[in-house]
């Protein structure tokens, strides 16, 4: 059940707010794409989205990117420059 105090986001909202097309959106919410929340059907012609689904996708989304970045920085190696030395 829908909260009344609940935050719901259009497409338009959602769109801008990721910067992308309002057709992107409504394609991840169809299609799930990279897990996407899908949308609620208020009725026939209108689907929003919970602010808090989106909150916790966009965090999913960043966790993921950061832990891979956090994977590669492991395999690269580190160049230590001793600058008492001279060349």
């Amino acid at each position: 059940m829908i909260s009344p105090f609940e935050r719901m986001m259009t497409v338009g909202e959602i769109a801008i707010y990721l910067n992308v097309e309002e057709r992107t959106v409504t394609r991840w919410g169809r299609e799930g794409t990279a897990g996407f929340p899908p949308p609620l059907k208020l009725n026939n012609k209108t689907i929003r989205w919970r602010e808090i689904d989106i909150e916790k996708w966009m965090k999913g989304i960043q966790d993921e990117q950061r832990k891979s970045l956090n994977d590669y920085s492991n395999d690269v190696p580190i160049l230590v420059i001793d600058r008492t030395t001279r060349v």
